[in-house]
């Protein structure tokens, strides 16, 4: 296979593959920070924005639950275009904001944030923590790569949205399979009958 499908053209490296995965994975991660600012702005139109788990955590913050939430609503914003724009330096804000988050996650009582809405819903603070750590280290590991000029910076093309679709329909697919109802395991009358 030839990157440009092209017989005689030159063979994929190592670099350009995961040059090609890694930018899609931004593709992913834009995604994922329209979700939560898609969350914010329906918080925002509720009006709202004092009962977010993380307003909650002090009396300023509910004082100013709307400014706030407004503020990370731009961050937010901001952070996507240029994941676009400048992934190198885009993952890296990312990993930031990311971990910022995680760190005022243990504030919270034993509940999920709601960061995301009723998408990607978390059961505990722990998992909330969790993801978003785990976000912080990909997101770090990309700025990593980018700037230590181990890969190069991939335009978009049909292979990173196409391996980006890829990898949000997984992601949604274990999103699907965690909200699904369980099947109820077989009671001993059930064993019985299968013998």
């Amino acid at each position: 296979m030839s990157r440009s499908g092209k017989a005689g053209a030159p063979r994929l490296g190592l670099k350009t593959v995961i040059s090609v995965l890694v930018r899609a994975l931004s593709l992913c991660l834009v995604v994922l920070l329209f979700v939560a600012i898609v969350h914010k702005g329906r918080v925002l139109r509720a009006r709202s924005a004092a009962r977010e788990p993380l307003i909650q955590l002090s009396p300023w913050r509910r004082r100013h639950a709307m400014a706030l939430l407004l503020l990370a609503l731009g961050l937010e914003t901001a952070i996507a275009a240029v994941l676009l724009a400048s992934p190198d330096i885009g993952y890296l804000a990312f990993a930031i904001l990311t971990i910022g988050y995680a760190v005022d996650l243990r504030r919270l009582p034993d509940e999920p944030c709601n960061c995301f809405g009723s998408l990607l819903r978390t059961t505990s603070r722990h998992s909330s923590i969790i993801r978003n750590v785990s976000l912080s280290v990909i997101s770090a590991t990309g700025a990593a790569l980018y700037l230590s000029g181990a890969i190069e910076r991939e335009p978009l093309s049909q292979e990173t949205l196409g391996i980006g679709l890829v990898l949000l329909s997984l992601v949604a697919s274990i999103e699907l399979l965690q909200r699904l109802p369980r099947a109820p395991r077989p009671g001993p009358e059930m064993r019985a009958i299968g013998r």
